[in-house]
């Protein structure tokens, strides 16, 4: 454990450090001959990281163009998950995506890598999940505000996907007051939203939840 969080300080120190020029996103490698070479990340301030345990693979969190990169290897190379196409389109005339951009990076011990997303300078926002290790194209949208509409109509689709948390059982996203979570057999229907602060007699109205903390408890609860 020792090991793995002195790698994961040394990477953080690294990337944070050295200066981002926008080189490709996939391979950037060390080269001999006195070359100065950019080590960093692809286009972007790195926000938040995690260690894979089950891979030992490590997520960083990027704020633009490409949301996400993980290295297998303590950071010599880097490899983009996201396809491009995820980062925006459009739904039943809704706008929907993963923003290009991301705020926070998440895991937990079986392999679950979910992210929030946020566009930059814009209002696209939703929440990410991969059930097999964060490997490349298994992202998929784990709730957004499109998926909050159609399970309840009286929600809008433009609601925001403000703070996210993960447990080995479950994966919760909080959008505005709603807390929802689900897993990788869950089905969506209300039975996916726990809780709205705007209906609770003890929070009141117009609230916004910005931050969750989880059990390990498989049931999920407390939150």
């Amino acid at each position: 454990m020792e090991t793995k969080n002195y790698i994961k300080e040394i990477c953080r120190i690294l990337m944070t450090t050295l200066l981002i020029i926008g080189l490709q996103p996939t391979w950037l490698m060390a080269q001999g001959g006195g070359e100065v070479v950019n080590l960093g990340l692809y286009g972007g301030t790195t926000t938040d990281f995690t260690w894979q345990y089950s891979t030992n693979r490590l997520f960083s969190a990027v704020e633009t163009p490409a949301s996400l990169f993980f290295s297998d290897d303590t950071c010599a190379n880097w490899t983009q998950p996201f396809p491009v196409d995820s980062l925006e389109y459009t739904t039943n005339g809704t706008r929907r995506g993963w923003g290009g951009g991301a705020t926070r990076v998440i895991s937990n011990w079986t392999g679950w890598v979910g992210v929030l997303t946020a566009e930059q300078g814009g209002t696209l926002t939703s929440s990410v999940i991969s059930y097999i290790n964060g490997d490349s194209a298994s992202f998929k949208t784990a709730f957004d505000g499109y998926i909050l509409n159609q399970i309840n109509p009286s929600y809008g689709t433009n609601t925001s996907s403000s703070a996210i948390a993960i447990s080995d059982s479950w994966f919760y996203v909080a959008l505005g007051s709603v807390l929802a979570r689900t897993n990788d057999t869950a089905t969506f229907g209300t039975h996916n939203l726990i809780i709205d602060l705007d209906t609770s007699s003890v929070a009141g109205t117009s609230n916004n939840i910005n931050w969750l903390a989880v059990s390990s408890d498989a049931s999920g609860f407390p939150v």
